[in-house]
């Protein structure tokens, strides 16, 4: 936690000369839709599910202190499905298993955006999670729990209405939005602990609408 905690202070630090720079944000808050790709270092999830990957859809809400410093709550959910597998012999038994993902974090972005419209804005990214878990077992009790730890990761965005200019003028009308980003990411977690290990990559791709 000690390393998230010095990322999250460098991050604070260089947006206070933002702040310097510019008095007000270009938007205040921003919320995000995208698809994330859980991927995991232990080879158990593979074991299970034939795949070392989990498909998940995740919800993002910022708020922009200052220009360049977004403060991002998030949270996604995945289930997948998979048949248990023998201690002894390594092989898929008929029982069948569920699993249901709910990460969430909590996170401090610096964003390089210095000038107006600017068209690609990459990002850094650092924060705390914890994710709950739930596993539905056919013929055994149902186990679940959660576990914490932390990430860093880094963002690129792209502003779609330099694209289109005419629908950042609709959607600016009829809801509000400023800006409207096609966003891609890819994330580092650290969460080993006893049990299930979630630690590995996490690879998003999606849409985030800056208010």
């Amino acid at each position: 936690m000690k390393r998230g905690g010095w990322c999250l202070a460098v991050l604070l630090l260089v947006s206070s000369t933002a702040a310097a720079q510019e008095k007000e944000p270009r938007s205040w808050f921003g919320a995000g839709l995208s698809y994330a790709a859980l991927m995991f270092d232990d080879t158990m999830f593979k074991d299970f599910f034939d795949e070392d990957f989990l498909n998940a859809g995740t919800l993002t809400f910022s708020f922009y202190p200052v220009r360049n410093l977004a403060l991002t709550l998030g949270t996604g959910v995945s289930y997948q499905t998979g048949k248990a597998v023998g201690e002894v012999t390594g092989r898929a038994s008929g029982e069948k298993l569920g699993l249901i993902v709910s990460p969430t974090y909590l996170e401090a972005a610096y964003r390089f955006d210095f000038a107006p419209d600017q068209i690609l804005v990459p990002s850094l990214r650092a924060g705390g999670d914890y994710w709950f878990y739930w596993e539905q077992n056919q013929f055994a009790d149902d186990v679940q729990g959660g576990k914490s730890g932390w990430h860093g990761g880094v963002n690129l965005g792209l502003l779609l209405d330099r694209l289109e200019p005419s629908s950042d003028f609709e959607l600016m009308s009829e809801y509000g939005i400023e800006n409207t980003f096609l966003e891609l990411g890819a994330t580092k977690t650290w969460m080993k602990q006893e049990g299930l290990d979630f630690s590995g990559y996490v690879f998003q791709a999606g849409f985030l609408f800056e208010f």
